[in-house]
């Protein structure tokens, strides 16, 4: 099994709203099976982040 991680600076707000809708699956895609959506788990959030609000990893 592999894993990979890719990192990129994220220069804008916009950016990092975009980026998190994306890897919170708050955007709605083709892709996705929204049935399993509540399945999805933050294993580490130390500074209180709303899940379910993208714009609240700008603050």
């Amino acid at each position: 099994m592999y894993a990979i991680l890719r990192t990129k600076k994220l220069k804008n707000r916009s950016h990092i709203t975009q980026a998190s809708e994306h890897n919170l699956r708050l955007r709605n895609q083709s892709n996705i099976d929204s049935g399993r959506s509540h399945l999805n788990k933050i294993l580490f959030n130390p500074l209180g982040i709303d899940q379910n609000d993208a714009s609240s990893f700008q603050k």
